[in-house]
């Protein structure tokens, strides 16, 4: 199916239960949707391959869809920069899941490749929605935009392969004064048993001049963000491992993810892998006066280049800090008190940024029955892997790497297809 220019969306399913739809190519759409799925249940869109949208898929008061096994391929070009497509082109979602009544439930993408965008997914308005086992690459501005906060959204970001976006998870400010103080406490977002990789960057600005090395094509993001100032939802990030080349804005201690957006909302953050090629990641607070709502244990942060030479010495300024006082108030240890600056053990880190990891554990790797014990009412889809303590990082002991995309075509750590 082609379509071509701006206009209505170009397949719509409105109100239909218990379709299946299957092998298809859409292909033109830049200024509409591409698909739209409107008051449906119970339909499954499975091996369909999407080139273009505005957005590729528009998901709107609808149940029980599952997307599966399919490619999007966005708007940009490998010339096409965030400028080009922000300012003088179409800056494109590929996934939008909107806000209408009955809310949107029970949604599942899995094994399906987004790549090549400006945006790739709001996936903000669903209870119960499954993000997992996804190929993510190539957006030069947001990757997955989880908030602001809602009292009981739930969204589940598992085992995918997240790679090169300007903002990895980003929230924007819809409304004014439109996040509830309260929520529910058995929801949020739920990011776990990812690997995120961002080393390789995006083309994000235009260079003044000449630029014979292709520096600009390879900026590299952030891992968390916002746009106007929101409450950001309840997040639980617990057991990814995440890659970058240098260190985030301000040196944020655990990549943004331990300072940023902690205003009436509350964050948890355990058992991951934080490696850095340039420099050891840092305790950053930069702008932050007071210790926002956040717990945090058994994280492990590694520099390929300077950590043999920083043990936990890196974390001694930080605890003789006005701000490791105010933690103590959130989080009674103290922020980094069951944190490690080590060596994690990984079975492949080569010195150069830009190499492929192997982010498996070797036998006598630090991260081995070093983490902290996880609630049990936390979904994890390895922890039969787990043994009395929980092995720090997205793949504990043993376990394969899993493959990711379409038909697992993809291997985890990015090796080619």
């Amino acid at each position: 199916m082609i379509a071509v220019g701006f206009g209505d969306d170009v397949w719509r399913m409105s109100g239909l239960k218990h379709v299946h739809v299957k092998n298809l190519v859409f292909r033109g759409a830049t200024g509409s949707p591409m698909l739209h799925v409107y008051g449906c249940e119970q339909i499954i869109l499975d091996h369909l391959t999407v080139y273009g949208g505005f957005p590729g898929l528009l998901l709107n008061a609808s149940k029980d869809i599952r997307m599966t096994h399919s490619a999007f391929r966005g708007l940009a070009a490998p010339w096409t920069s965030r400028a080009h497509m922000k300012y003088r082109g179409t800056a494109s979602y590929q996934i939008v899941l909107q806000d209408n009544q009955p809310v949107n439930e029970n949604i599942e993408f899995a094994w399906c490749e987004f790549t090549d965008d400006h945006d790739c997914a709001f996936l903000r308005f669903a209870k119960g929605l499954q993000f997992h086992h996804n190929f993510v690459d190539n957006f030069n501005d947001d990757g997955l935009e989880c908030g602001p906060k809602l009292r009981d959204h739930t969204l589940f970001i598992y085992q995918n392969r997240i790679g090169a976006c300007l903002g990895t998870f980003q929230q924007h400010e819809m409304n004014k004064d439109e996040s509830p103080l309260d929520h529910d406490a058995k929801t949020g977002v739920f990011i776990y048993r990812n690997v995120i990789d961002s080393r390789k960057g995006v083309y994000y600005h235009v260079p003044s001049e000449p630029d014979p090395s292709g520096d600009f094509l390879h900026h590299e993001g952030a891992l968390v963000g916002d746009h106007g100032g929101p409450i950001w939802p309840v997040m639980h990030v617990y057991h990814n491992t995440i890659l970058r080349r240098g260190p985030v804005f301000r040196d944020y201690f655990l990549f943004g993810l331990g300072a940023q957006g902690l205003n009436h909302t509350e964050r948890e953050v355990y058992n991951n892998i934080f490696v850095q090629w340039d420099k050891v990641p840092g305790t950053g607070f930069a702008g932050i006066k007071e210790a926002g709502q956040l717990r945090e244990a058994g994280n492990i942060l590694w520099g390929v280049k300077d950590g043999p030479t920083q043990t936990q010495a890196a974390f001694s300024k930080f605890r003789s800090s006005p701000m490791f006082v105010s933690s103590q108030k959130r989080y009674e240890p103290g922020w980094t008190t069951h944190d490690r600056v080590v060596d994690p053990g990984l079975t492949r880190v080569p010195n150069k940024a830009s190499d492929v990891v192997d982010a498996t554990l070797r036998t006598t790797s630090a991260a081995i029955d070093s983490g902290y014990g996880i609630p049990a009412e936390w979904p994890d889809s390895l922890r039969a892997w787990e043994r009395e303590k929980p092995d720090v990082g997205a793949l504990p002991l043993e376990v394969q790497p899993w493959g990711v995309g379409v038909d697992e075509r993809i291997p985890l750590f990015g090796e080619a297809p």
